[in-house]
């Protein structure tokens, strides 16, 4: 009888530890595969492997705080219809984030911390989408706060897959909008390829090496803030109307020891028409732009730039375009130590600036 209750009880044992197993597992790889299955579910504070919600509207409104080693590649992953709409999820040592599908992410909050791997994937349509410019946004930040330290950054792939949502991205190696309309009215900082992908979002980054707007109309009648920008950061506008309409505005603070800029390219027809550059340096060193190119029809037509706080200079400023209506009417340009090309700065027979 005792050998009966012996057994018995390191049957319960086992039993009981292949339970904790199971749930430690599903604790550390959560796994939400149908319909709804784990909609408005509080994941709560746990470590993790990956959270795979692959079912139509399965983490929508859902939320979680989770944290993972640096080395084990976690991965957030929304890859259905309205997978992780409305979700709001926390993730600290993230190596990636997909929101593959239509709505995938809309309207979300989501704030990652990530390797130096990391990149935000937004494809399809509207996948990482919001309703206003408050309505959502995403947080994209190094888990590590050190010198030389970056994540990849965002990427936008689709119809409008980042339209009218907000982005804060610090420590990113590239941002660029890759593809037609992508960046459309909106704020600072990614990687759009696709219709409309970023249209009228907000985008803010910091430390930022490249930017580059590279498609017909990707980031037209966008704002930019680009804060400390990393010494050697270019600013490239390529593809016509690329960055038609453009507010940009270059923020170099006091402490900041990058005080010089490659350069700001707009090659295109129309690639930076109407835009406008506002410098803000307020470093006691002169910030120092090595040059400033345009290239193609009307590429720098009524082209502004404002110097608001600080000594700004660029060495040279080059209209390269046989069109006397390239950079018809650019103003701002004292700054350029040497002009280059046809600036028609006060007009030309047929036109006059005013």
């Amino acid at each position: 009888m005792t050998h009966v209750s012996n057994t018995k009880s390191s049957h319960m044992i086992l039993l009981s530890l292949i339970v904790y197993v199971v749930n430690y597992a599903r604790c550390q790889e959560h796994e939400c595969e149908e319909p709804e299955s784990c909609a408005y579910r509080d994941f709560g504070d746990n470590d993790f492997e990956s959270l795979e919600c692959s079912g139509l509207a399965s983490c929508y409104g859902a939320s979680g705080a989770f944290a993972c080693d640096e080395g084990d590649g976690c991965e957030v992953q929304c890859t259905a219809a309205e997978a992780c709409a409305y979700s709001y999820i926390q993730a600290a040592g993230i190596k990636q984030a997909e929101c593959d599908a239509f709505k995938a992410c809309m309207s979300a909050t989501m704030d990652f911390y990530g390797t130096e791997e990391f990149v935000l994937e937004c494809k399809g349509y509207q996948a990482c989408a919001g309703e206003s410019a408050v309505d959502s946004g995403f947080a994209l930040l190094p888990v590590k706060q050190e010198d030389d330290y970056y994540i990849e950054g965002l990427s936008c792939e689709g119809v409008q897959s980042c339209h009218l949502s907000y982005f804060y991205i610090e420590a990113a190696r590239k941002v660029t909008c890759d593809g037609e309309a992508v960046c459309a009215e909106s704020i600072e900082g990614l990687s759009c390829e696709g219709v409309q992908s970023c249209h009228l979002s907000y985008f803010y980054i910091e430390a930022a090496r490249k930017v580059t707007c590279d498609g017909e109309a990707v980031c037209a009648e966008s704002m930019f803030q680009i804060i400390s920008p990393a010494e050697g950061f270019e600013f490239e506008c390529q593809g016509d109307a690329a960055c038609s309409g453009v507010k940009a505005g270059i923020y170099i603070e006091r402490d900041d020891t990058d005080t010089k800029i490659k350069s700001i390219t707009c090659d295109g027809n129309e690639a930076c028409l109407e835009s406008r550059l506002q410098i803000y340096n307020d470093n006691e060193e002169t910030l120092v732009i090595d040059e400033l190119r345009c290239e193609g029809w009307e590429a720098c037509k009524y082209l502004l730039i404002q110097v608001m706080t600080g000594d700004v200079k660029i060495k040279k400023c080059i209209c390269d375009d046989p069109s006397p209506y390239s950079c018809l009417c650019a103003t701002g340009l004292s700054i350029c130590e040497e002009l280059e090309g046809e600036w028609n700065t006060a007009g030309t027979d047929t036109f006059t600036c005013g």
